[in-house]
């Protein structure tokens, strides 16, 4: 903001320097009138007109920035809540994925150990299959 500040005074100094030295009278034509003033004035208001022009185009450009900012600020905001509600799901699922893992590993182990106690010397290979398949072979291998 300051170096500005000093860039614009200096800048206006030497347009004043350079009105004082050419301060001789021109004829300006305005569409229906001819004046005759000093060209320092005309450079003088010549250099404020642009100023001004400038200055509003500078805030214009500044409001839409700023506008920008606080629109991309929203959509930040908005983008956070919805990954921190996105990671809560997450945790909600991994939590029901294991337990129902554990859940069917359960199931499994309560299968296998059903069927170890009911047969006793049957093995791995005899779990999922029928029991009177499993009646008939020991009937036939007897």
């Amino acid at each position: 903001m300051q170096k500005n500040l000093i860039i614009t005074l200096i800048l206006s100094i030497f347009i004043a320097l350079f009105a004082i030295l050419n301060a001789g009278a021109v004829s300006i034509n305005l569409l229906f009138t001819t004046l005759e003033i000093s060209a320092a004035l005309v450079i003088l208001i010549s250099a404020t007109i642009g100023a001004v022009i400038v200055f509003f185009l500078d805030t214009a450009s500044k409001y839409r920035y700023r506008k920008q900012i606080k629109e991309s600020q929203k959509h930040s905001e908005k983008m956070e809540k919805e990954k921190e509600e996105l990671e809560e799901k997450n945790r909600w699922y991994e939590k029901e994925l294991a337990r129902l893992r554990e859940q069917n590993l359960g199931q499994i182990l309560e299968k296998d150990s059903a069927a170890k106690v009911g047969r006793g010397k049957e093995g791995p290979q005899e779990i999922g299959r029928n029991p009177e398949e499993i009646n008939n072979n020991d009937e036939q291998q007897k």
